[in-house]
Parts: C-alpha cells; structure tokens; sequence
C-alpha cells in the first residue's frame, strides 16, 4: 500500500487550537467558582468533547490492494475503489461547501457536505488547500492528502481510471 499523510492547514490548526483551549477554560469554571450539581457537567462535558473527538483525527490515507484506506488514531474506514469514476485535485471543494452532518474542524473536517459542483459529499480532510475529490458510481468523497498528483498518480495506477488534476498557470496542482 502507498500511504500519504495528511497535514493540518491553518483552518485546522486554528480551529482545534481556539476550541481546545475554550473547552478547557470552560472546563476549569468549577475550580473558581461555587458551583454544586452542574458544575461536574460544566467540567466534564467540554473535556469529553476534546477526547471524545480526537479518535476521529485523520492520520493519513494509503491507496491499494483496490481499496483506499483513511488511517485514524488505531483504526481507519476502507472504501473499496471497485466503483470509482473520477479522481481530480481542486482546492475550492469545501470552500462553498455547506456541512449537513459531521465535524467542521476538531481535529478534522469531516462528515457529509453539500456544495452546487459535486452535490453532497463525504469528507475526510485535515487541508483545505489540498483536496482531491473522487466521484464515485454511487458516491463522491473529498481527502486532502499532503501530495495530491502523487495521491492522483497513485490512484490511476492502482485503478486504471484515466484522470488528470486541474492544474495553475505554474503547473501546480490546485
């Protein structure tokens, strides 16, 4: 299998970072102040919230043996690539995209989304500048794996799809 990471971008980061702190000052309150009965759900929940999260991390993606594999923290989903269609690059995926059910940037951005171009989609991303949408028969999914054209390159191999990524005027893929 060849595996890709998947780098946090800027969004990510920023995301995790703002509510992770939040969470746990929110979670302190009932050290400083006199607080009986709720107070226990005041610290507690938000702390569930962070760890409750982080399993769900996305750690990377591997492509083969026909299938592609999103790795999270000890354990990771397979989807089989038997139906898929299309593979391209395109960094404006989630940009317009609207999230209908899922995680919008703990730790990952991922669930069911909906945007005018692809319908709805599932993602499993960590980059907002690096996504890779694969339409399958039955589907569309979004990833953002560190290196999209070797992620494309990859997936051509191991399928035989014939794709290429959008690319800029420098040759970059978007």
């Amino acid at each position: 299998m060849k595996s890709f990471r998947a780098p946090w971008g800027t969004a990510l980061v920023a995301v995790s970072a703002i509510t992770t702190v939040s969470c746990i000052a929110v979670a302190t309150v009932p050290l400083f102040a006199d607080m009986h009965g709720w107070g226990f759900l005041v610290a507690v929940l938000p702390l569930a919230l962070v760890v409750g999260t982080l399993p769900f991390a996305i750690r990377g993606y591997a492509i083969g043996d026909g299938t592609l594999r999103i790795d999270r923290p000890g354990w990771s989903n397979t989807i089989p690539l038997d139906k898929l269609e299309s593979a391209e690059a395109g960094a404006k995926s989630m940009k317009c995209s609207i999230r209908t059910c899922g995680n919008g940037g703990l730790f990952s951005f991922t669930g069911w989304y909906w945007c005018k171009e692809w319908g709805t989609y599932r993602a499993w991303v960590t980059h907002l500048d690096r996504i890779v949408v694969l339409r399958f028969t039955d589907r569309t999914i979004a990833v953002s794996p560190e290196y999209p054209q070797a992620f494309l390159e990859t997936l051509v191999a191991e399928t035989g799809i014939d794709t290429l990524p959008r690319s800029n005027s420098q040759g970059d893929v978007q």
